[in-house]
């Protein structure tokens, strides 16, 4: 399923797309600072399977 976290790493969010998957390197959440995706993921506790939304 397309938003589908495949992998969780140092470096990144690896996240299914509908054609194969993107590397997420920065993210913004709504009404906060740009940071890290692997800084988000270790704070928002993503793990392979979850669903961004």
């Amino acid at each position: 399923m397309p938003g589908t976290v495949i992998e969780v790493s140092g470096s990144g969010v690896k996240v299914k797309t509908g054609d194969g998957s993107l590397s997420l390197t920065t993210v913004q959440p709504a009404g906060k600072k740009a940071m890290t995706a692997a800084d988000f993921s270790r704070g928002a506790a993503m793990k392979p399977g979850t669903v961004l939304g």
